[in-house]
């Protein structure tokens, strides 16, 4: 009979004159009020045993003699028989709607008025140790009423509201609350809601809401000397002591191994607050060491700490070359009637480069004149083709190599390959720099001769020098140079035909100014400055 009446169509019904329904159950409500308990009669067409009800958003309060059987109390199984064929529901404020069900298959289903109540939004409930302020959000579902802090824990010494904002296409709202614990226990804050009457339904509070808050340890500082590890070393890593620690867990990449004693490990655990770290492999790279501080019973672990080191000599495939010759990278040309700029950059500064060193066979590369002391030598170079072998058009090739303290790295391939041209420019130069009363700006056909380029009686005046490229017909047509200050206001501005163009400053105060030389339309700049 069991599963013969779960096939029946039954369910109580809320409505009043308008539900066809009305006489299945009694009495008939469309609306109800929150903590309302009504009592529903089942309809004698739907008695029989093993009869399955569930509630939403409300609870039974059927005696427990009448059970078949006993589950939560949003679900009972009843033996419905004309001297057992009622029970009582009181309606909950979880949301809007509520509803009865019979054998997962009919419904009922009904409107619970005055529906006002609040729920965790967003909190900070996990909260990092020692004095820390942190954010609450309680949403709730009727901007009318008040949501209030019933209590909290000692250590969390004040919570105050500080925002209510609405939420747009709804009558929701979000009280949001600034807390500051102290101390490293954890703690909690106690909220709950309450609104006026309406509907004829009277004004309740909502359940208590407890945010509870936990702590968790902060992550570790890292600490070591340098960055750079090679085959036979060891490195000492260290970080700070947490008092609230239980222990700390230490991890290496692929590369790398943490020696304990005779023992080497890829992860290790251990109350110390430094560890040996060994290289173990002879490919160069980045790797990487990583720790967290382990919290145990009482606290959130760490976020991890990372930190990534270089191993090993220079990689050829992180050198780029930055410029070489007199348009690169827009251009993959080198001037064979002309002294060439070239530059590298390494792509991981960890490495520690010391040095490059260029190949490009019988081309000759030396150190720039113009940064005859270099941090890194021959970073910056000048690159000058020999004085026979090429013509326009020809291939050059070039490679680099760079060295650290681990030894020389290998030659970078493929090869960079560069068609000779002829560049056909004029060099110009600006001095004196730095300035005080004029600058001279020049234009040259021809290199720079040895003195002027490394020469201690130079080298004080003549700071840079840049190349233009001539104009189509090879004469000197009309330039603008101009001197601008640090916020970009053009303070001098002087139209020339002339090879040599010398700008009265005296005028300026002391400072860094900027050159832009606008000729042949490109615009060439040059740091000044003036004391």
């Amino acid at each position: 009979m069991k599963n013969f009446l779960s096939f029946f169509v039954i369910t109580f019904l809320l409505s009043f004159s308008y539900s066809s329904f009305a006489q299945i159950v009694l009495p008939d409500y469309d609306n109800v009020c929150p903590d309302q308990e009504i009592e529903y009669t089942v309809q004698s067409s739907y008695y029989g045993d093993g009869q399955e009800f569930y509630v939403h958003n409300g609870v039974f309060i059927v005696a427990d003699s009448l059970y078949q059987s006993t589950n939560d109390s949003t679900h009972i199984v009843m033996d419905i028989t004309p001297n057992t064929n009622t029970f009582k529901v009181r309606w909950g404020n979880d949301g809007s709607l509520g509803g009865i069900y019979l054998n997962d298959n009919q419904s009922y289903e009904c409107n619970i008025y005055n529906s006002y109540y609040s729920f965790l939004w967003s909190a900070d409930t996990v909260v990092l140790t020692g004095p820390q302020s942190f954010y609450i959000e309680i949403k709730v579902y009727n901007a009318d009423v008040n949501n209030t802090i019933t209590n909290n824990s000692s250590n969390i010494v004040s919570v105050n509201e500080v925002k209510i904002t609405s939420i747009p296409g709804s009558n929701d709202a979000i009280y949001r609350y600034r807390c500051d614990i102290t101390g490293s226990d954890s703690g909690w804050v106690k909220f709950i809601t309450s609104g006026p009457a309406s509907q004829n339904c009277p004004s309740i509070t909502s359940n208590v809401i407890r945010v509870d808050v936990s702590r968790k340890l902060h992550a570790p500082t890292l600490s070591f000397s340098g960055c750079l590890l090679c085959n036979d070393e060891d490195k000492t890593f260290s970080i700070n002591s947490d008092p609230n620690a239980e222990d700390y867990t230490w991890s290496v990449s692929n590369g790398l191994k943490i020696s304990v004693g005779e023992n080497l490990y890829s992860t290790y655990t251990t109350s110390s607050t430094n560890v040996t770290i060994k290289a173990q492999t002879t490919t160069p790279g980045t790797e990487t060491i990583s720790v967290k501080s382990n919290g145990g019973n009482n606290y959130e672990d760490s976020d991890t700490q990372s930190a990534e080191i270089w191993h090993g000599k220079p990689n050829p495939d992180q050198i780029i070359y930055y410029n070489v010759g007199p348009n690169y990278p827009a251009q993959y040309e080198i001037c064979i009637d002309f002294p060439n700029d070239g530059k590298a950059l390494y792509d991981n500064s960890c490495a520690s480069v010391l040095e490059y060193q260029w190949d490009a066979l019988d081309w000759n590369i030396i150190q720039h004149p113009m940064d005859p002391f270099p941090a890194v030598n021959m970073q910056d170079v000048q690159i000058t083709a020999p004085g026979y072998g090429y013509s326009i058009g020809d291939r050059v090739y070039f490679t680099i190599r760079a060295r650290n303290r681990c030894g020389w790295g290998e030659w970078k391939y493929p090869k960079l390959e560069l068609e000779a041209v002829n560049c056909n420019m004029y060099m110009m130069t600006v001095s004196p720099n730095p300035a005080d009363s004029y600058i001279n700006v020049s234009f040259a056909d021809s290199e720079l001769s040895t003195e002027e380029q490394s020469g201690e009686s130079s080298i004080n005046q003549i700071v840079s020098s840049k190349k233009v490229r001539k104009s189509k017909t090879g004469v000197m047509e009309e330039y603008l140079v101009q001197i601008l200050d640090k916020n970009g206001t053009v303070r001098k501005s002087v139209h020339s035909k002339a090879m040599n163009l010398n700008i009265d400053t005296h005028d300026l105060e002391p400072g860094t100014y900027f050159l832009h030389l606008n000729w042949n339309n490109e615009v060439v700049k040059q740091q000044l400055i003036i004391q």
